[in-house]
């Protein structure tokens, strides 16, 4: 028998791998990334390529979205302004004054740009736009959004004009009424006033059709570096509007009591390049994995070494401990050296300069390293943390 309260139970996960993240999928599991349309950083890319599926945002506002800067194209080496600023992206297309778009990149639409960038960089990569993916389960949505109208109708605070600007409406919900949200209207693109469905409505309908999808209570949901912090505090709000579905929803029959999301946190997987920099990238694993390989020897050393009788003489100990430093500061100048040759993955959150789809396309590929993909996003974290400052590992 169900307990009361259904609800949207939402949980950190920093214990898996992607490989592992692969297997899940592949047991039935739903396992999705949610991005934004615009540049993809190496995390997401070395997703793509793992066949995790990304459904990329595409009501984001070019030059306000300072983790995916829609408005351009970024390489690890520049930035090209391509669309107007303070536009809804789905509704932006390609500014035709830009002379020298990328080979196979053409004027259009600003998602389409970035999107088939991604297929282009990874061929069969499982990308699609928040507007496709609710147009595929429209049926579904839209009756969440009835419902979600009716029980957190302070929700509903934004809408597009016709000129792709956002503003907000003295009655969103009444506008809701007349002019529908802004995906299910005849064309999504025209220019037409149109409701913006409320962030926590979206994220409701993402896990709402995923648990259907897989029927499964349990999902894994691959979060960027907003949404881990986000989450905590629109948790109300979910289950007000999960409950309203299992309350009243034609298909809540069909869903759990509770929907079990377990949120990871995979920034940290960004050890992916390009073909063209793939020995870096393999030197610097090479070097962090011989670096770690010597601490654990130079432990080992000290134990035997205590356990025996060389502590009663000072000068064999002075000699042990003398190895131990020099082999240790060996190993740290050659991790610290490695780092400074892959400077794109010491580039800090919101900050130009990571490598992206467009850098893929021109030279040769992705090439995502095997420890991106078997070492957990802990452990990928810590890694990460000791590249962010390669100094500390000089003596």
């Amino acid at each position: 028998m169900e307990t009361l309260n259904p609800n949207i139970s939402v949980n950190l996960n920093p214990d898996l791998s992607i490989n592992s993240l692969v297997d899940l999928k592949a047991r039935g599991f739903s396992v999705m990334r949610s991005a934004h349309v615009g540049n993809l950083q190496p995390y997401n890319m070395a997703l793509a390529q793992a066949g995790i599926p990304i459904l990329s945002v595409d009501h984001t506002i070019t030059g306000v979205d300072k983790n995916y800067f829609p408005e351009s194209i970024n390489t690890a080496a520049d930035t090209m302004q391509v669309a107007q600023l303070g536009r809804l992206v789905s509704r932006t297309t390609v500014s035709e004054n830009i002379d020298n778009l990328p080979d196979g990149m053409t004027f259009g639409n600003l998602d389409d740009l970035h999107i088939n960038a991604v297929k282009m960089a990874i061929p069969g990569a499982d990308i699609f736009t928040n507007t496709e993916y609710l147009r595929k389960n429209e049926s579904v949505a839209q009756e969440i959004i009835r419902l979600g109208a009716e029980v957190v109708p302070g929700l509903f605070r934004r809408a597009v004009n016709p000129e792709g600007l956002t503003f907000e409406p003295s009655s969103t919900v009444n506008l809701l009424a007349t002019h529908g949200v802004l995906q299910f209207r005849d064309d999504p693109r025209a220019e037409e006033t149109a409701v913006l469905i409320p962030n926590e409505i979206d994220i409701v309908i993402n896990f709402v059709i995923e648990a259907l999808t897989t029927e499964n209570q349990t999902q894994y949901h691959l979060s960027g570096p907003d949404m881990v912090t986000y989450m905590p505090t629109i948790r109300d709000s979910l289950d007000a509007i999960y409950a309203a579905i299992k309350t009243s929803a034609t298909f809540r029959h069909k869903l759990p009591n509770t929907i079990d999301v377990q949120l990871v946190l995979s920034t940290a997987a960004r050890f992916a390049t390009t073909m063209m920099r793939r020995t870096q990238l393999d030197n610097l694993t090479d070097a962090f994995e011989e670096l770690k390989r010597a601490e654990v020897e130079s432990a080992q050393l000290r134990s035997i070494f205590f356990k025996a009788a060389g502590p009663k003489d000072m000068k064999a100990k002075d000699v042990m401990l003398n190895t131990i430093k020099c082999n240790q500061r060996v190993k740290q100048e050659i991790f610290a050296e490695t780092c400074t040759q892959i400077p794109e993955l010491l580039v800090e959150p919101r900050l130009h300069g990571y490598l992206t789809q467009y850098d893929v396309i021109n030279e040769g590929g992705l090439y995502v390293s095997p420890l991106n993909m078997s070492l957990t996003m802990t452990e990928l974290r810590a890694l990460r943390s000791q590249i962010n400052d390669p100094r500390k590992h000089r003596s």
